[in-house]
């Protein structure tokens, strides 16, 4: 079974979704999007982060999102 890489990461999500208790999920939900335990977040590395975004987006022809 071939399956886009989006399509797989999509069907592990529901799996683990449907097997967890539901009062937990928020707290599940939050432990994944969270920052990586030990990884310092700082105002340098969020901004790195979303220069090296914005270096990926550009190469596809997206171009910076405007202040606003």
């Amino acid at each position: 079974m071939l399956l886009p890489l989006d399509r797989f990461l999509n069907a592990i999500y529901m799996w683990c979704v449907q097997r967890i208790e539901p009062d937990k999920l928020d707290q599940w939900r939050s432990q994944l999007w969270g920052p990586i335990p030990g990884r310092a977040v700082t105002q340098a590395t969020v901004e790195q982060d979303l220069e090296q975004f914005a270096a990926f987006a550009g190469a596809f022809g997206v171009s910076k999102p405007s202040p606003g």
